[in-house]
């Protein structure tokens, strides 16, 4: 395979469609920063190094699984203590919230089963790294119970007996199409 007869590390990530762990940090670093032209520009540059989109999409919820534990305090099981990225890794964790982190995983997880019903896995893949950029920074619920709160706009009780009903002024506040007109 090699010109000199020589195998390099890189060789052997070539032959096994094992791209670069830190492209692949730095890729969900850029999802969960919500930037999405800078997230599809890194994406391409992983996929072309011969991953796989079904192994792109597993390692990055298995990153998601470690920053989920770091954020938390907790030891990944594995071998992910000894990985060379965790001081980057401790970094994000700090930066993400776990309602982000568990909107991720929920979406890697429907994605990797959208993966296996399609014959354009870099394209399926490509716009699940898209969505996630963009749902990444969404509000979770909690914060958009808060706000509605602080606005009151619905009542402490409401809240807590779990019907969430909105002052009828305040309806058309939170309706609307999901398209800029």
């Amino acid at each position: 395979m090699s010109e000199k007869n020589e195998i390099s590390v890189t060789d052997v990530k070539d032959m096994l469609s094992i791209s670069n762990d830190t492209d692949i940090v730095d890729l969900l670093e850029l999802m969960l920063k919500s930037n999405v032209k800078e997230t599809i520009s890194k994406y391409r540059t992983v996929i072309s190094g011969s991953v796989s989109a079904n192994k792109l999409a597993n390692t990055l919820l298995e990153y998601i699984y470690v920053l989920t534990c770091l954020k938390n305090n907790i030891v990944p099981l594995g071998d992910y203590a000894n990985n060379d990225l965790m001081p980057k890794l401790k970094n994000i964790a700090e930066k993400v919230s776990i309602a982000a982190l568990t909107k991720v995983w929920q979406m890697l997880l429907k994605g990797i089963q959208e993966l296996k019903i399609s014959d354009h896995q870099e394209i399926i893949l490509e716009m699940i790294v898209v969505r996630i950029a963009y749902a990444s920074t969404l509000p979770d619920l909690e914060e958009i119970i808060g706000e509605f709160q602080e606005r009151g706009s619905i009542n402490e009780g409401s809240v807590k007996s779990g019907s969430l009903k909105l002052n009828a002024d305040k309806q058309n506040s939170v309706s609307g199409s999901l398209l800029d007109e």
